[in-house]
């Protein structure tokens, strides 16, 4: 379907794009359990995320991961339950999941914890759910598949 090259331009397009829909509760973050977790990649997956507000209690996160044999493009809406970076929020939305030999589009959904340490710095915890995946493509012998999150982030 996309070339890694097509996959690997569209990231950085949306890091502009972004910024642009408003100001405040704009964040840029990794997540570094999957830089070394070596069942995600053989050398893990390098990894950013990028998150724009969309209403009260709401953003768009948009995600990039790219390793040795698999990319990974998701996108999904993020529901604060309390104020933004601070406090639980759940997440659901797509994956498109792109291996050597083959692609595929699934469900990824996040249960996680927000706490911002610093004026513009956070960290961030969640459960993914990656479902829908075929098994060939994820690495795994079925889905869904339960990954762990922990993440730093930039915030403005």
């Amino acid at each position: 379907m996309f070339s890694h090259r097509m996959v690997r331009l569209l990231f950085p397009l949306l890091l502009v794009i972004a910024p642009a829909a408003q100001g405040s509760g704009f964040a840029l973050g990794t997540d570094v359990i999957r830089f070394v977790d070596q069942n995600q990649d053989p050398d893990g997956l390098f990894n950013l995320f990028v998150q724009t507000p969309a209403g009260h209690s709401g953003a768009v996160a948009f995600g990039y991961a790219s390793g040795d044999r698999l990319d990974v493009i998701d996108v999904g809406y993020k529901h604060y339950l309390g104020r933004r970076f601070s406090g639980v929020w759940f997440q659901a939305g797509a994956g498109y999941y792109d291996a050597d030999h083959d692609d595929s589009i699934g469900f990824v959904g996040k249960v996680g914890y927000e706490r911002q340490l610093a004026r513009h710095f956070a960290v961030t915890g969640a459960v993914r759910m990656v479902a829908g995946v075929d098994s060939d493509v994820i690495g795994y012998s079925e889905t869904p598949v339960y990954q762990p999150m922990l993440g730093a982030m930039f915030t403005f």
